[in-house]
């Protein structure tokens, strides 16, 4: 534990930027953002304990880490100095796990906790709730709900990559992304190193990463904790950074050389950034960077129950410590909170004093009020295209017209870069190396370029720094990027080759569950909608692709919250009309797929608009009693479903046959699960009882039986969706061993239809003659 400070002595080769006075009101704020951390993890009453500690006072069970929050606090408290002495427009990103105590004590120091939450006021009975309500209503991990955050702290390694996506295109804020070391060894963090290779100087602002190695992560030694200085020095330098490494065994030096690293580190941003203001923006820049050596659980107690505490693995388990089991412990951790001498930090009503409150800076500049954290606020509406300049014209009525060889990505793509020439900056497009990857989305390259630094070959092409593509095969950093660029107020795509995106997968669950959490805050505003465009090529005849996985959209249908569509257009006036109304929406994330090589058109753009809004409709047979409804989802089913249908009708003319496409899939639920479902009477309007049913959809099987359970009545019903890889087959034969070609599909209209086997015998015949010739 820390010792009590009646006076502050520090010793000539500690002294370093701060004056005595300014080291001894950073080291009372530090104290008090400890003391108020500590008391968030352990109580739940007295915090200002005007009697005795007992049991009683504590909570019934301990959440939340003690091993990083000292080291967060620290950082803060010298964040505040810098925005107060250099009037800085400075975001914080606190990437390390279980901190979300520092960040909520730090939001109560500067006030902005209490301007959020008026119950919680800045004096005694507002501590008391404070402490109160942690673990209860708020998170012990990052979270909506804390003043000045834009990071989740549920999935670890994305932190460096939201701060970026939180600076393209704000030139003059500064984020600065406390990384921690067990953070730092998961890949995409890894990935997101590379990511100021991707600003401009001049049109974007700065990251400032500060790695916090205090040398464990849960319960073993990080990477990071074995280099040497040297080693460090050399990683970060190739990474293309200039590292400040701050370390000392004197808590007063820690303080000193902090100050001095930050200084200059705003003094090299500065410069580098009026470098480029003059015209040196091309070139590559070298940012600062600091790594701070503290130990981990920095001011607790030395040891517990005979093992060593601070600076080790043993203070993250918390629940190890359990000072209700015995007076002995009770009375250890009543000491630590003496530790921080509380009556130098608060007064008797329990506001801060003076001297701790020096360096909070005023108003918009306080960590906890940095309006880009609450990106809604910023946001303003995009600048959509009219649909009619990318829209294909087609006869009226559904079925193939006369653009029907328009590729459907094609126009997708015309009208990305209409957006993108439109809103130059508050949009960008996201890749994973997937927009000219088949020429899917060349024509975006006719108004912009890929963003990238530095001096490149003259054969590279549409590769520039003024690029609104951000491009990198690391998928997490892509979205993590684009997370960051939309909770600080813009909007984006992510487009993504399909059979990739179940590397993401966990990263939609996370993000939901963080729109989710926003919702439930009165003061967070609405932000732009998650977009993924996904490429599907899995039945591209020319695929190239050994191994396709359809598998996103079922990891997105399964997931609880409600604000997740899936939304498969059969054509090219339906992905237009999808695509607008997801980049005009809010608070929603929005699953896009469409076929890399899908051609048809089956709408006027009216028509489109209508039926993206219905999210489901009937195109042939309406108004009609089926005997089979033939449903589909996606562009290519929905080409073969429409083809087994025209086949029926000339084989088989009396049968009646009601074509159903479904836009979004969340329509197929049942109302009362969902808000975007139909309710008995609707659902049964697409599909009648008794009549039979065979869906044909664009990804597996599962998605649809997910969606359909409990609900159909009919007696007979085929489902057909992709089944697997066949090496080498593509397009039709790929399309017949899936089940679902317009031979196949017809043969199971037939099958469910209740008729019987010898009436249908001659038209099985004829269709089964069919598919050989094709193939």
């Amino acid at each position: 534990m820390i010792e009590d400070e009646g006076s502050l002595q520090v010793s000539v080769e500690s002294m370093g930027p701060l004056s005595l006075e300014e080291l001894r009101s950073l080291r009372l704020y530090w104290r008090a953002a400890n003391f108020l951390s500590l008391g968030q993890i352990f109580l739940r009453q007295n915090p200002f304990f005007s009697r005795p500690m007992t049991a009683g006072d504590l909570k019934d069970e301990i959440f939340g880490d003690w091993g990083t929050i000292p080291g967060i606090n620290l950082i803060c408290a010298h964040l505040n100095r810098i925005v107060k002495r250099n009037n800085l427009k400075l975001l914080l990103v606190s990437g390390p796990g279980h901190g979300c105590a520092a960040l909520a004590a730090n939001s109560f120091l500067d006030g902005s906790y209490s301007e959020h939450y008026p119950e919680v006021e800045s004096n005694a009975a507002g501590i008391d709730e404070l402490f109160r309500r942690f673990s209860y209503r708020t998170y012990t991990h990052g979270a909506p709900g804390i003043p000045g955050t834009i990071q989740a702290g549920y999935e670890l390694g994305h932190s460096l990559a939201h701060a970026y996506g939180a600076v393209l295109d704000n030139p003059d804020l500064i984020a600065c992304c406390i990384v921690g070391d067990g953070e730092a060894e998961t890949g995409a963090l890894a990935a997101a190193w590379f990511s100021h290779m991707y600003l401009n100087r001049t049109r974007d602002g700065v990251v400032l990463p500060v790695v916090h190695l205090n040398r464990y992560k849960v319960a073993a030694p990080t990477v990071l904790s074995r280099l040497s200085n040297s080693q460090l020095e050399a990683m970060f330098q190739g990474y293309g950074y200039h590292p400040l490494i701050v370390e000392d065994t004197d808590p007063e030096a820690v303080q000193q050389h902090l100050a001095a690293a930050l200084d200059t580190a705003v003094e090299d941003i500065r410069r580098l950034k009026s470098a480029g203001g003059n015209g040196s923006s091309a070139t590559t820049p070298i940012w600062p960077m600091i790594v701070l050596k503290t130990p981990k659980g920095w001011t607790g107690p030395k040891v517990v129950d005979g093992k060593r505490f601070e600076g080790t693995s043993l203070d993250l388990r918390m629940k190890r410590f359990s000072p209700g089991d015995s007076t002995r412990q009770l009375k250890l951790l009543e000491r630590w909170f003496f530790s921080y001498n509380i009556g130098s930090l608060f007064e008797k009503d329990g506001t801060l004093l003076a001297e701790p409150a020096q360096f909070i800076p005023d108003a918009e500049g306080r960590l906890g009020s940095q309006a880009a954290a609450n990106g809604g606020r910023l946001r303003k509406d995009l600048n959509i295209p009219s649909l009619e300049e990318s829209a294909v014209p087609v006869v009226s009525g559904a079925g193939e017209g006369e653009a029907a060889e328009v590729r459907i990505v094609s126009r997708v793509s015309d009208f990305l870069r209409d957006v993108i020439a439109a809103n130059r900056k508050t949009f960008r497009l996201f890749s994973s190396d997937g927009t000219n990857s088949g020429e899917y989305l060349a024509s975006i390259f006719d108004v912009t370029q890929r963003v990238l630094a530095g001096e490149g070959d003259a054969e590279e092409v549409d590769v520039g720094n003024e690029g609104r593509v951000v491009e990198m095969l690391s998928h997490r950093a892509c979205q993590a990027w684009l997370e960051g660029y939309l909770l600080t107020g813009r909007h984006g795509v992510f487009v993504l080759s399909e059979h990739y995106t179940n590397i993401v997968a966990s990263m939609l669950g996370h993000f939901a569950h963080w729109l989710a959490c926003a919702s439930e805050v009165p003061w967070r505003k609405p932000i732009s909608s998650l977009n993924y465009l996904l490429i599907s090529s899995q039945w591209c005849a020319d695929s190239e692709v050994p191994v396709q996985e359809p598998g996103f959209t079922q990891a997105a249908l399964i997931q609880p919250d409600k604000r997740i569509d899936v939304l498969l257009p059969p054509d090219c006036n339906t992905a237009l009309a999808t695509l607008a109304n997801c980049l005009e929406s809010t608070e929603r994330i929005n699953i896009i797929v469409i076929d890399a090589d899908a051609r048809q058109s089956l709408m006027t753009l009216d028509q489109a608009r209508k039926h993206c809004l219905d999210g489901i409709g009937i195109l042939e047979g309406e108004g009609s009693k089926p005997d089979v409804v033939l449903a589909c989802a996606g562009a290519v089913p929905s080409r073969e479903t429409l083809a087994a249908a025209a086949l029926l009708r000339e084989l088989v003319p009396d049968l009646v046959v009601q074509v159903v496409n479904v836009v979004n899939l969340n329509r197929l639920r049942d109302s009362g699960f969902h808000p975007g479902g139909l309710s008995r009477d609707r659902f049964e309007r697409y599909f009648p009882p008794g009549a039979g049913l065979v869906f044909c959809h664009q990804g597996f099987v599962a998605d649809i039986g997910i969606l359909l359970a409990g609900r159909l009545r009919q007696q007979d019903f085929v489902l057909r969706g992709f089944r697997g890889n066949d090496r080498g087959a593509g397009g039709l034969a790929h399309a017949i061993a899936s089940g679902i070609d317009r031979f196949g599909l017809a043969l199971d209209a037939l099958a469910v239809s209740g008729r019987s086997q010898a009436s249908t015998e001659e038209a099985c015949r004829a269709i089964e003659k069919r598919r050989e010739s094709a193939l």
